[in-house]
């Protein structure tokens, strides 16, 4: 695809997109490592300079698809429990693996959240994630409490720290 100069918002958005898809080919095939802008840039069809006007750097792209992810993970867990009222530890657990098993690309992107995004990755990019993070946890703690009511909201939220924790290096 030729690109020309975005003049739109919903052209800018397009370009976004665009760089996302072709980092998340590339994801799929390579490691975080790996990954340059200038594959990225290859990839979208895009010169470097071009992409610079969209992202600072591959660390930005990578919390792009951590929110993206996240936020898809916890609509899918909120949808998967909607219609149980409460649940066993057991029927809460095999729904909990079965929607984290669905979110593979997540599973990944936690591995390379400590060891590189949060290390190279601008304030501002840092500070918008962990604020999208903390409202996305914030309702799957809701969620915890509401199918186990004795749950103290702390305890919900320590449960999720673990849980992220514990991932790191599952796929």
């Amino acid at each position: 695809m030729t690109w020309q100069r975005a003049r739109t918002d919903e052209q800018k958005l397009q370009r976004i997109e665009a760089i996302l898809e072709a980092t998340a080919r590339l994801y799929e095939v390579s490691s975080f490592e790996r990954i340059t802008l200038a594959a990225i840039a290859r990839e979208a069809n895009f010169t470097r300079s071009n992409l610079y006007k969209y992202f600072r750097s591959k660390e930005e792209i990578f919390f792009e698809f951590l929110k993206q992810d996240v936020r898809l993970w916890r609509r899918d867990l909120v949808g998967d429990y909607a219609n149980i009222a409460s649940c066993s530890v057991e029927t809460f657990a095999d729904i909990w693996v079965k929607v984290l098993m669905r979110h593979q690309r997540l599973l990944r992107l936690v591995s390379v959240l400590y060891a590189h995004l949060e290390k190279k990755a601008s304030r501002e990019s840092l500070v918008g994630f962990k604020k999208m993070a903390s409202h996305e946890f914030s309702q799957v703690s809701a969620l915890l409490c509401r199918l186990f009511p004795d749950l103290p909201r702390e305890q919900a939220l320590t449960f999720l720290q673990q849980q992220l924790a514990a991932s790191i290096g599952l796929p």
